[in-house]
């Protein structure tokens, strides 16, 4: 009879210093910076009571002989946590001292464990500029992000918006609620597929934890940030999946100008996991049932924290047996795929002559690109070129051609998003950034130009339409890219590359019949996902 009350307060004083440690759920190392503490957030929303974070030790075997404590870092379903350098209590509306990194030039790596992160679920990790936030939220805390989800917008990076079907790296400026989302699933640019990454994927497989690095390489004259890389990788494959932010333009501004000052201020990692019934802007209907239920566990892991110099990575993959390829900034050979090239995807390797055109299997025919000739690779794992070469993109130290950063978000899906994630969970409440008036957007006169060189051109269209002259590849390519945006992915050449007839400036064409042609010559408002310079 006595052992009941001895359990009974156990269990008391148990849950009572859960809730005095609830807003402090521990420490943990963060290589490259030192130690830091989690802080519990105590509301998600205005409405909403957030749960906690735990920070748990578990023993993890390095090599045969050695054994060493893994602590990580477990949010639980519906919380939001910060990581600061010092943590006070669950009561933050003193501002506490949050995490401030200075990214520019750096790297951020990461473990991530979304295994429990199924259809309906996201595990979010995201930097935003919380320490230089002076105005306190409606959740009681001194919380910003790019929705307002607690009433204070700012600019955010984020670096995963993922469950085990998904993944999202989203730019976001502090006026650009939706943003511009690569990765896989929903209405992000896809540079990935669906055997590459999810349940049992070849490159990440996310039934088991995989590592996050996310760097921020910067232009080597002007010290401010060209672009951002993010790399998945995992233990035991031999692939790794990549993608780059090197364009973003914002309502006629440069977005990576804007992102560039935040970083150089400091930004504080967010990490925060929810469910909803509503991620059609997230899950693609292929892998997630829009009206199935949430399959969410408990909590989700991130461990293995560290920040450090960005270093020069060795010559990359040659992909290309004979010629070079069209890169990526930093030299790694451009898949092209996305769009209507869907089953058309491949390498672009430029060669000095097409007897240069190497035979055997997975490489096309000759083909010609601004009078130039290329041949396509059709496996994204060709053996790599046994003798490799430092690329232009390596030399040159992340150095961007500098264009119009109005004319770099085409076909990146941001209306969408903004009207998909204005009904999501948690954002109800938010005020949507004021947008520019038309006045604002054409200071410069740019748009007007633009409107008048489009219509030119559409009538210069239409009328070869009229006479019966469709225009193929090589004619509409000689049209200035900045009034068609034209085929900078290499879609059109690769689709001839493949044997289909393109029948218009819009793409319609044999490998989709079915798809209704634009209204406007613009072949990249609907169809191509990114805009990349063409190739040279």
């Amino acid at each position: 009879m006595v052992r009941v009350p001895m359990l009974l307060a156990a269990w008391l004083g148990q849950l009572l210093q859960e809730l005095v440690d609830g807003g402090c759920p521990g420490s943990l190392e963060f290589a490259g910076y030192g130690q830091v503490a989690a802080v519990s957030a105590d509301w998600d929303t205005p409405e909403t009571r957030a749960s906690v974070a735990k920070v748990e030790e578990k023993l993890s075997i390095v090599r045969e002989d050695e054994i060493v404590p893994e602590i990580i870092l477990r949010p639980h379903l519906g919380s939001r946590t910060y990581l600061a350098d010092e943590c006070s209590g669950s009561t933050i509306s003193d501002k506490p001292q949050f995490l401030t990194l200075r990214l520019l030039g750096k790297t951020l790596r990461y473990t991530t464990d979304i295994s429990g992160a199924g259809c309906g679920c996201v595990a979010k990790l995201y930097l935003a500029p919380l320490q230089q936030n002076t105005q306190p939220s409606e959740c009681h805390d001194y919380y910003c992000d790019a929705s307002g989800i607690c009433g204070v917008t700012c600019a955010e990076i984020d670096v995963q918006e993922a469950n085990q079907h998904a993944w999202h790296t989203t730019l976001h400026t502090a006026a650009d609620l939706p943003g511009l989302a690569k990765g896989i699933g929903g209405l992000a640019l896809s540079p990935w597929n669906e055997t590459e990454y999810g349940i049992g994927g070849r490159c990440i497989d996310t039934s088991n934890p995989f590592e996050v690095m996310i760097s921020f390489p910067i232009h080597s004259t002007s010290g401010k940030l060209a672009a951002v890389n993010v790399t998945l990788l995992q233990a035991g494959h031999n692939c790794a999946l990549e993608l780059w932010h090197d364009r973003y333009g914002v309502h006629g501004k440069d977005g990576l100008a804007e992102l560039s000052d935040v970083l150089a201020a400091g930004v504080t990692p967010i990490i925060r996991y929810w469910a909803s019934d509503d991620l059609d802007w997230l899950e693609s209907a292929g892998q997630c049932d829009p009206k199935g239920k949430s399959h969410c566990s408990s909590s989700v892991g991130f461990s293995g924290f560290s920040v450090e110099e960005i270093h020069r990575k060795p010559p990359p993959c040659q992909r290309c047996p004979v010629g070079l390829c069209d890169q990526e900034l930093d030299g790694a050979c451009r898949w092209f795929s996305g769009g209507w090239l869907k089953g058309l995807e491949s390498y672009h390797c430029k060669v000095t002559g097409c007897k240069d055109v190497p035979k055997g299997s997975n490489i096309s025919n000759c083909w010609h690109w601004r009078k130039a000739p290329y041949y396509s690779v059709s496996d994204r794992y060709f053996p790599c070129k046994e003798t490799e070469q430092q690329s232009l993109h390596q030399a040159t130290s992340f150095m961007l051609a500098t264009t119009d950063p109005a004319l770099y978000g085409n076909g990146d899906r941001r209306a969408e998003r903004e009207e998909r994630l204005s009904h999501t969970s948690g954002s109800t409440n938010a005020t949507l950034p004021e947008k520019p008036t038309k006045a604002k957007d054409s200071s410069d006169g740019r748009p007007q130009f633009m409107l008048v060189l489009a219509l030119v051109v559409t009538g210069i269209v239409a009328a070869r339409l009229v006479l019966g002259r469709s225009p193929d590849c090589q004619s509409y390519s000689a049209f200035p890219c900045y009034v068609l945006a034209h085929d900078t992915l290499g879609q059109c050449a690769t689709a001839v590359a493949g044997g289909f007839n393109l029948k218009n400036l819009q793409g319609s064409s044999s490998v989709a019949p079915a798809r209704q042609a634009a209204a406007s010559p613009d072949v990249s408002g609907q169809q191509l996902q990114q805009v990349y310079p063409a190739p040279e």
